[in-house]
């Protein structure tokens, strides 16, 4: 699948208006994506899970990415080892794609999202990222978002869950988000 040139994501959408006043509500399961590239990050994820178990983290390789890694980020989902139900505790990004990177203007790799909680869109997210953990199923969400400089931007992501080994609890997510610019 085609996702066009991958140095300027930013780009207008004709739809824009009427996804921005449904931002922040979350889709659960099957998704309908609007972009390209969330759609084919979860193609890559469908085709990895088998017999409907969840991916393992270590089965999704680069290759099947090519063309849609400035998009990726990978999420380690931390929990409270013990007794009984694992309990999440924190997410941390454990890889975070340069097109995320540019949008958002950070490199949040390796921290905490509770470190960053108050920042942009992470209290958001984690909430998002906490969904698809405790369910393991894919859970998508847009954004609406104002920059620094006032543009009205949003963006669409994607996380998918991931198990370490065979019928384990969900420890990482994979996440594919692309950005958009908003009608004037």
């Amino acid at each position: 699948m085609a996702v066009g040139p991958l140095h300027s994501t930013l780009r207008r959408h004709p739809a824009a208006d009427t996804l921005v006043e449904e931002s922040g509500h979350l889709v659960v399961g099957k998704p309908a994506l609007v972009s390209p590239i969330v759609a084919r990050g979860y193609a890559v994820w469908s085709a990895a899970c088998e017999e409907g178990a969840l991916p393992l983290a270590d089965d999704l390789k680069a290759e099947a990415l090519a063309g849609i890694l400035p998009y990726v980020y990978l999420v380690d989902v931390l929990s409270k080892a013990g007794p009984g139900p694992e309990e999440i505790v924190d997410f941390r990004y454990r890889l975070v794609g340069t097109d995320v990177v540019s949008h958002t203007e950070a490199d949040n790799t390796g921290r905490r999202l509770s470190e960053i909680a108050g920042q942009g869109s992470q209290g958001t997210l984690i909430r998002l990222y906490a969904l698809a953990s405790d369910a393991a199923v894919p859970a998508v969400q847009r954004i609406a978002f104002r920059t620094r400089s006032g543009s009205r931007h949003w963006y669409e992501t994607i996380v998918m869950p991931m198990a370490m080994e065979r019928g384990g609890p969900v420890a990482r997510l994979l996440g594919v988000a692309e950005h958009f610019c908003q009608r004037a």
